[in-house]
C-alpha cells in the first residue's frame, strides 16, 4: 500500500469480472430486515462529487482525522471505490497522519464459488475479515462506519424493520467469517470481540464465569440478648377512645408541671444575625390547661407559650408504649411514664445547666467587649 518514501492509495482487491459480482447470492430470510439498510455505493456516479472530495474542502475531515481512534472501522477510498478497514494503529511522525489498517472484503471481491461455501448464503452488506494490513494515509478516510456481529445484527433485526438506525451517518456492515485470501476457506467468528480484534472500548462481562470464585470468611458478630420493642397499634386508641384521651390528659399533667425541662424553639430579637433556635427550658408555673409559663436557657425572661408547642423527653410513642404494653391499663401505664420520665428529667436537667451556663458565658463576653 505505502513505501518508505511516499504515501500510496490503497490497492484495489482482486476481483472477479462484474459478471461474477453480479451473481452473488443472498440469504432471503434477512432481506426483509435490511431493505431500509444505509449502504454506500461501490462507486460513485459520474455526475455526483465524490465523497472524500467533499470532505476536503470542508471542516468536517480535520474533524474526522482528530477524533480517529484505534478500534475505529473506517470507509477508505481509492479510485472511486469506497473499502472497509479496522484502524490497528495510528502514526504521528511529523508528516501526513497514517494508520495501520486491517482490511475487510466485500461479496463482489470474492469470487461465486468461494461464496458458495458460506453456510446459509450471504447476507446484504456482509463483509469478511482478512488478514490483510498495511498502512495508509488518513487523507483517504471518508468516514466511519460500523462492523457488526450476526449476534449484534439480531438483536437490531426490530430497528432495521422500522427504518431506523443507532447513527444514521455510520453504514453498518455484517460480519460472521474470516476470510483466508490464499486457502480460499472461511472461519465463523465466535466473540463479537474478534471482529476488532479486541481494540477499542470494551464491553462489560457479564455472566457467571466473571463472578467471583472465592470469597473471603464472614464471622457474624456474636447475638446479643433479644431486645424486642413492643409499639402500639391503632387499636389501642380504637378500643378504649375514653381511656386513651384521659391517659393522654394525665401524661400532660406530669411532662409540662413546674418544674420539668422541655425543648422549646426561642426566636432572638429583631436585627440578631440569627431568628431563633432550639434550646431547653424550665417551666416555672401552669397558666392554664393550653399555656405554661417557661424560662429559656437562651433567653432573659419568661414567656408564655402553648403546650403544643413544647416537646418533653418522654414522647407520645413512648407513652402510648407503655399503654399498649400494659393492655390500656391506666394506672399501670401511668406507673411506667413517671418511672421513665423521672430518669429522663435527670440528663435533661444537666442538659438545661449546661445551656444556661453557655448563654450566661456569652452575654457576659459580649457586655465586656
Amino acid at each position: 500500500m505505502e513505501n518508505s518514501s511516499k504515501t500510496a492509495s490503497p490497492k484495489r482487491r482482486t476481483a472477479p469480472p462484474r459478471e461474477a459480482r453480479n451473481n452473488v447470492s443472498y440469504n432471503e430470510s434477512f432481506q426483509p430486515y435490511m431493505e431500509t439498510f444505509h449502504r454506500s455505493p461501490k462507486r460513485a456516479k459520474p455526475d455526483v462529487p465524490h465523497r472524500r472530495q467533499a470532505l476536503e474542502t470542508g471542516p468536517e475531515n480535520d474533524e474526522l482525522k482528530d477524533k480517529l481512534e484505534i478500534g475505529d472501522c473506517v470507509l477508505v477510498s481509492s479510485n472511486d471505490e469506497e473499502y472497509v478497514a479496522l484502524v490497528l494503529n495510528l502514526h504521528n511522525s511529523g508528516g501526513p497522519k497514517k494508520f495501520t489498517a486491517l482490511w475487510f472484503y466485500r461479496a463482489e471481491d470474492i469470487s461465486k464459488d468461494v461464496l458458495a461455501k458460506v453456510d446459509g448464503g450471504v447476507l446484504e452488506n456482509e463483509v469478511f475479515q482478512s488478514s490483510e494490513r498495511d498502512t495508509n494515509s488518513v487523507e483517504h478516510v471518508v468516514g466511519k462506519c460500523q462492523v457488526i456481529s450476526e449476534l449484534d445484527f439480531r438483536d437490531r433485526q426490530n430497528i432495521f424493520r422500522l427504518g431506523q438506525l443507532f447513527d444514521e451517518e455510520e453504514p453498518i456492515f455484517v460480519c460472521r467469517y474470516k476470510y483466508d485470501a490464499k486457502a480460499l476457506t472461511f472461519q465463523p467468528i465466535k466473540e463479537p470481540t474478534e471482529i476488532r480484534l479486541g481494540l477499542g472500548v470494551n464491553e462489560p462481562n457479564v455472566g457467571d464465569e466473571f463472578q467471583a470464585q472465592t470469597l473471603p470468611p464472614c464471622t457474624k458478630p456474636p447475638l446479643g440478648p433479644f431486645r424486642g420493642k413492643l409499639m402500639w397499634s391503632p387499636s389501642t386508641v380504637s378500643t378504649e377512645p375514653y381511656a386513651f384521651k384521659k391517659f393522654l390528659r394525665a401524661i400532660d399533667d406530669f411532662r409540662f408541671s413546674t418544674g420539668s425541662i422541655v425543648k422549646y424553639y426561642h426566636k432572638y430579637p429583631e436585627g440578631s444575625l440569627v431568628t431563633g433556635s432550639h434550646c431547653r427550658g424550665v417551666i416555672c408555673s401552669v397558666v392554664d390547661n393550653d399555656n405554661v409559663k417557661i424560662l429559656p436557657a437562651a433567653g432573659d425572661k419568661v414567656v408564655v407559650v402553648l403546650k403544643s408547642d413544647l416537646c418533653s423527653g418522654l414522647t407520645d410513642d413512648r407513652a402510648l408504649m407503655h399503654f399498649h404494653a400494659k393492655r390500656r391499663n391506666y394506672v399501670e401505664a401511668i406507673n411506667q411514664c413517671i418511672q421513665e420520665f423521672t430518669q429522663l428529667q435527670v440528663e435533661e436537667k444537666k442538659l438545661f445547666q449546661k445551656e444556661l451556663q453557655t448563654h450566661l458565658t456569652k452575654n457576659s463576653t459580649a457586655t465586656s467587649n
